[in-house]
């Protein structure tokens, strides 16, 4: 059973995972216990201001591009009016991106009186400076973010957290209200999220959720996770079958489209990530099949996709591999339009040698499996996950 609601926050340095776990555990918050979940990520706020062009967002967006910490007023005015706006009194709270420095912790530690948050844990996100900085790189040539792709800019980030943000850690332990635990935040991201679980259980109590709210129902949804290469047929499969099933139908190439007028546009790739998954979550508390078109052709991240899945409450995780022949999606390929060709040599090294290395299987942690010439079956079986 639940006791007191929680109230969490995430400390580490820039590419330790905070949002990600954070954004994960929110997840699990929010379908595994009664309690509403109010999350403030500082994520989000970066990438709202990421897309404005006014004064204020132009200006921000400089001092984040050159690593610089926001001015001190400014978080303060973010997050003071949210928790005004967003507190009732018996919701559980995750923050994560604040406080950086002494005086924004004084100022939630003063917020955490007024709101009577008798205690408060905080989640260490620990990794090396060395490990950071490879992270960080990784980011920037997958993500795109700004302020990744400058070596001098992440450096000074990475050192204003040992001036600024360090200090912070240490008022926290000082201070009976905060209980402050280490997470390796190199372990394997399945892993943390369990760790994670498992420390919220232990402090606040069991997740109740799932026994109350999926008694009421009389079926569980599914998520289909498609993998499969460029060209092999997986939008033009998926789409109808979505239509047909009254499921949720989920693309980032889509998400794209609806942001930037272009499906192709590889930029904000963090930005379109949340949102995708914002729709998977807003189907799972609706009870709704959701259809995940994706490539997933990398093991590693098929299976982090996955267990991500089940930690934010999805039982039911189908893995619907489109199998088409290299050679036969490469001939499809060639015939699409110039902004959506995959070259060959991509084909080969980043969709057709990894699902050669390692194709889906079950150990990748779906409960269901199923090829191209299985799809009747597969399609089939869908109807036992509807109303």
């Amino acid at each position: 059973m639940e006791k007191n609601p929680a109230t969490i926050l995430f400390f580490g340095r820039p590419g330790a995972g905070k949002s990600t776990q954070a954004e994960l555990l929110t997840t699990y918050l929010q379908a595994n216990y009664t309690r509403r979940v109010v999350s403030f990520l500082w994520s989000y706020v970066r990438d709202e201001f990421m897309r404005g062009n006014t004064n204020v967002q132009k200006r921000l967006q400089e001092n984040h591009a050159a690593g610089k910490l926001q001015p001190k007023f400014f978080s303060v005015s973010v997050w003071g009016p949210e928790l005004l706006r967003e507190m009732t009194g018996n919701e559980h709270l995750l923050i994560d991106g604040v406080p950086r420095q002494v005086f924004e912790a004084e100022a939630l530690d003063s917020a955490f009186d007024f709101f009577d948050r008798k205690q408060v844990l905080v989640f260490n996100m620990y990794i090396s400076r060395e490990k950071a900085v490879a992270r960080i790189r990784q980011r920037a040539a997958t993500d795109g973010r700004i302020d990744d792709t400058n070596e001098e800019v992440v450096q000074h980030r990475l050192d204003w957290f040992e001036t600024d943000t360090v200090p912070v850690l240490d008022m926290f332990k000082k201070n009976p209200r905060y209980r402050v635990i280490d997470i390796d935040a190199d372990a394997p991201r399945s892993t943390i999220q369990s760790q994670l679980a498992s420390h919220v259980a232990n402090i606040y109590g069991d997740a109740e959720n799932i026994a109350i709210s999926q008694s009421a129902k009389t079926h569980e949804p599914a998520i289909v996770v498609s993998i499969g290469i460029p060209g092999a047929g997986k939008t033009t499969i998926l789409k109808p079958l979505a239509d047909r099933h009254q499921s949720i139908y989920v693309s980032r190439d889509d998400i794209r489209q609806e942001f930037f007028g272009n499906p192709h546009l590889q930029q904000d790739k963090d930005l379109i990530w949340k949102e995708a998954e914002r729709r998977v979550r807003a189907a799972l508390t609706a009870g709704t099949t959701v259809i995940y078109d994706a490539t997933f052709a990398e093991q590693k991240k098929r299976r982090d996709f996955v267990a991500s899945l089940k930690v934010m409450g999805w039982k039911n995780v189908i893995g619907f591999y489109v199998d088409t022949p290299g050679d036969v999606a490469k001939e499809r390929n060639r015939r699409r339009n110039l902004d959506k060709i995959v070259q060959d040599d991509v084909m080969d090294t980043f969709y057709i040698e990894p699902l050669h290395e390692h194709p889906p299987s079950l150990e990748d942690g779906f409960t269901e499996l199923y090829t191209l010439k299985e799809i009747a079956k597969f399609e089939a079986n869908l109807l036992k996950y509807e109303d």
